[in-house]
């Protein structure tokens, strides 16, 4: 159970996707919206069923970290430790070390080869979804479902980036394939 900022637009009601845990974070975010905005002419905040995704921090609308759900089945009285959520280049490296300790270096090489042919066609779809985005007008339908498309291209294209970093980092340090070997750094893209 969360609360929404709601605002008043040409006679209804209208809310976005911010869910905070508290009624009183809920109206300092519409009230903060409702100043810079210029349609809405009223703002409250209002009771959702929906989950909080947002907290506010220091007068501004941060995401909420995620936390994984607990399992009803699980009925230990234990506290269970939070979940760290892992940066994507985190990822991409925890991944390709994993793929190097379990995989013979030709596995390796094959997957990269896959890799660079998912960033050619994430880098294409991105690209076309970009241009389609730029023949439509602003707020339009058509623009924002092309828009919505290329940030899912442009999301995929991103990760594969990092991973095919971090393969080629693994396979390129000289220890390569021996046990405990020292962590391989992936500068930043």
């Amino acid at each position: 159970m969360g609360f929404r900022p709601m605002f008043l637009v040409q006679g209804s009601w209208c809310g976005n996707a911010l869910v905070f845990a508290t009624k009183e974070e809920a109206e300092q975010s519409a009230r903060a919206r409702f100043q810079v905005w210029t349609m809405p002419t009223d703002c409250r905040a209002e009771e959702c069923p929906d989950a909080p995704n947002y907290e506010r921090v220091d007068g501004a609308d941060r995401p909420r970290p995620l936390i994984q759900k607990e399992n009803p089945a699980d009925s230990s009285s234990q506290p269970q430790p939070e979940k760290s959520i892992m940066s994507i280049k985190d990822q991409a490296h925890a991944l390709a070390l994993a793929l190097s300790t379990l995989s013979s270096e030709i596995t390796v090489k094959v997957c990269l080869v896959f890799v660079k042919a998912g960033l050619t066609h994430w880098r294409q779809e991105a690209t076309k979804h970009h241009t389609t985005m730029l023949r439509y007008p602003e707020g339009s339908k058509m623009r924002q479902q092309a828009d919505s498309a290329y940030g899912t291209a442009f999301g995929h294209w991103h990760r594969l980036s990092m991973l095919n970093k971090s393969l080629g980092d693994v396979l390129a340090h000289p220890t390569y394939g021996t046990p405990n070997a020292p962590k391989v750094e992936a500068e930043a893209a």
